[in-house]
């Protein structure tokens, strides 16, 4: 018991003292909470996008399981019939440029909107204000500009077919990249480049990037 120096407990610690035990009272006395589940859910994927075939699965099954490639694309593409679908003209988004005007050249001749552009030199297509295209030259990816007019036609392709990877349409920049086919430039709200090339084109420049070629011995050609 607390006292005061005249020997009476005060009146205000009576008051926090039975408010304390309340809240004892109601910590000891209330209803247990149900304990955790032991179960975990995690949502997610491995490296890229996460949809369709996976690389270093279908390595897996060729070379531990001893799987077919009919087995692996049964595997990761139930319920469908493989069939040859020829080597139709694709387009293909390069999504990492959007709102971009491209930086474009060549280690041979290419065209512009009909217009030859010497080898080594560079064109920018970008979109004006009133939505016409210009089209400004270069004398290299980093070099002095050239010329500048506007264009009705926003495509860029060399003027003949790439011998060699140097001589592939690339993109100036931190990234640059060589592609085969012709690269133009369309607008939805949003600048994009778009890479148009036939299927066959396609898959010569995506599967080196998908799978190293030791993949190419046995069993890994399964994959």
């Amino acid at each position: 018991m607390l006292t005061s120096a005249a020997g009476r407990t005060p009146a205000a610690l009576v008051g926090i003292l039975t408010l304390l035990l309340s809240g004892l009272a109601g910590v000891t006395g209330g209803v247990a909470q149900a304990a955790p589940s032991p179960d975990i859910t995690l949502i997610g994927h491995g490296f890229g996008h996460g949809r369709g075939l996976s690389q270093w699965g279908a390595y897996g099954y060729a070379t531990r399981s001893g799987w077919s490639h009919q087995e692996i694309l049964g595997h990761y593409y139930g319920g469908t019939t493989p069939s040859d679908i020829g080597d139709p003209q694709i387009s293909v988004v390069l999504t990492w440029l959007d709102g971009t005007a491209p930086t474009v050249t060549s280690g041979q001749t290419f065209v512009v909107d009909g217009r030859q552009l010497p080898a080594g030199s560079a064109a920018r297509i970008g979109r004006n204000a009133d939505g016409s295209w210009q089209l400004t030259t270069l004398s290299g990816c980093t070099g002095a500009v050239t010329g500048s007019s506007r264009i009705t036609t926003p495509t860029v392709a060399t003027a003949g077919p790439p011998a060699t990877y140097g001589q592939l349409l690339t993109l100036c920049g931190p990234q640059a990249r060589g592609y085969r086919g012709a690269l133009t430039v369309v607008w939805d709200g949003v600048l994009h480049t778009v890479n148009v090339l036939a299927m066959d084109d396609y898959l010569r420049g995506v599967l080196p990037r998908e799978m190293p070629a030791s993949w190419g011995t046995q069993p890994g050609v399964r994959a």
